[in-house]
Order: C-alpha cells, then structure tokens, then sequence
C-alpha cells in the first residue's frame, strides 16, 4: 500500500508540474500542427494529452530506480528509512500521503467515470435502433427513422444510417457519408475519443478542453480523406456532410450542424497539409535532453521527491 500511495503521490507531482508547461506551449504546438495531415495531427495531439502522464510516470521511474536497481544486484540501497516508497521499505505510509493520493485521484477518477458512463449510454443507445429499424445490406449496416449517420455500439460498433438520409442523399453522397462511418469504426475512433477524455483529466480544463477540440477535429478530417480515397472525389464528401446537415436540420430546428463542419468542407475543398520536420526534430531533441538530463540529475530528483514523500509520511 505505501508503495502503491508513495508512487501515485510521485506521479501526480509529475502531472502536476508538466500541466503548465503543456498549457504555455499548446497554442504554439497546434498552430504547427494544424498544417499536417489529420493522421500525423492526432498522433502529435494525443502525444500532447499523454505529456503530463509520461513525466509522472518518469519521475516515478527515477525515484524508485534507485530503491529498487540497487536491491537486484545486493548493494545497499539509499532511501530514506520510513518513507514508505521503497520496494523493501516495510514503513507504513503517513495519513498526509493517503489523504494526498485520494485527493489527486478524484479528478482522473472523475473522467474515467464520465467515459464509462459513454460506453453505457452507447450500449443502450445501439440497442434501441437495433430494435427501431432493419438490417441493411446496401451497407452493411442498420436503417432507422431519422437522419443519424453514425458507428454506434461498444465493444462491437455496428452502423446506423436514418432513413431520411436515404431519400435526401445521392448514391454516390451516401457511400461517402457511410465510407466515413466505416473508417471511425475501422479506427476504433469512440476508444481514441474516451481515452484521450481521461488524459485530459491532466490538464487544466481551457487547455484539455482545446486539445480535445483539436482531436476531434484531425479524426472527422482523417475520416473524410479515407472517404474521399473510396469515393475518388473530395467534393462528393463535401457536398454529402453539407446535405447531412441540412437534412438534420430541417427534421429538427434545434439540431446544429457540427462546429467542425467549416474546417473540414474548407479542407475537402482546398487540402494543404505540409510536412513539418523542425517539429519532429524539436522532439527529437527534446525527448534526448530530458532523457540525458534525468540519467544526470537521477540523485538529485530521487532526493528531492524522497524528502517531500518523508516529510508527507511524517505529517
């Protein structure tokens, strides 16, 4: 339990003090990344969500290497006695780190709890359409009333497709419109979205909120492209997401069209994603600093971390 408690303590420092630096940099990130390919994109943003997760996770790593490395090889480790983060510290952990742990884990908690309540509504949601409409062997998928394009389902995701969209749509708008279904699901994009929702749970809420924002928009984007490589024609995806809309929006006056809609017509219409190699490299270089920099300064992070878990398991 100590080790369990010291560790997540540990972590959670980590978090905690990569947070900022994640939210002084985003703006300036994602105004690079906005001119890569969606697929490239949501790769750089999940690495940004994962940032503070990784740096807890490093620092665990450093303080507890040198408890445990020395232990595998029988020399005499240097934790401090009573701490209780050490692999072969029997100290029991103080009320302060318990209370501590308890308190940071409330809010990754919180947005795993807000994903499984998703995965449950989904679940209920696939078996009412299941039960409203037929089987539909035009795509593979289901035909309901209404105009809902969308993979629903969990763990298996199965297809629904409203009616409405049948008779507003053209064939070669409604393959599109199906084909961008079928590369969420293909994806498994509805276990992407969840699991970046608790990654965000690191991050202030206007930072994770942007980064969230970000993702959403590179995957209906990387969709559109696997649509448009099925179609052959990018104005067809165009024109079939503006219908859909329309089409919603005329069966239901308080339906809105989605706030990625414009960012992606525009990028169907006029695609312009470069490659960014300094990007690529900053990490690169980045990632081999800090590298170096925690082998160096091991010692010194392990001691530090130590002292505050010492004076938390006194407390």
């Amino acid at each position: 339990m100590s080790l369990i408690a010291g560790s997540y303590v540990l972590a959670a420092m980590g978090a905690l003090a990569a947070a900022p630096v994640v939210a002084m940099a985003q703006r300036a990130l994602l105004a690079h990344t906005r001119a890569m390919a969606p697929r490239e994109r949501a790769r750089w943003i999940v690495g940004m969500l994962a940032f503070p997760w990784a740096v807890g996770a490093g620092l665990v790593l450093v303080t507890l290497g040198h408890c445990v490395v020395p232990g595998w090889f029988g020399a005499v480790d240097d934790c401090v006695p009573g701490v209780g983060v050490c692999a072969r510290d029997g100290a029991p952990v103080g009320r302060a780190t318990l209370v501590l742990a308890a308190l940071l884990s409330l809010r990754p908690l919180h947005a795993l709890w807000r994903a499984t309540l998703g995965v449950m509504a989904s679940r209920r949601a696939a078996r009412r359409l299941r039960a409203l409409g037929a089987k539909s062997e035009a795509h593979e998928g289901w035909t309901v009333p209404g105009t809902l394009a969308a993979v629903v389902g969990f763990p298996k995701q199965e297809l629904f497709v409203g009616d409405a969209l049948h008779g507003a749509l053209s064939a070669h708008e409604l393959e599109a419109l199906v084909a961008h279904e079928r590369a969420h699901q293909s994806h498994n994009d509805l276990w992407r979205k969840l699991a970046a929702r608790v990654l965000a749970s690191a991050h202030f809420d206007a930072t994770g909120r942007e980064l969230l924002d970000a993702l959403d928009l590179a995957i209906e984007q990387r969709c559109d492209e696997s649509a448009t490589e099925h179609v052959r024609d990018p104005l067809v995806v165009a024109r079939a997401l503006v219908q859909a809309a329309t089409v919603s929006a005329e069966h239901d006056r308080r339906a809105a069209a989605p706030k990625t809609l414009p960012a992606r017509i525009a990028a169907l219409c006029t695609p312009a994603w470069v490659a960014q190699p300094l990007l690529a490299v900053t990490a690169v270089a980045a990632i081999t600093v800090a590298t170096a920099a925690s082998i160096l300064f091991a010692h010194r992070v392990h001691t530090v971390a130590e002292t505050m878990l010492a004076a938390l398991a006194r407390a």
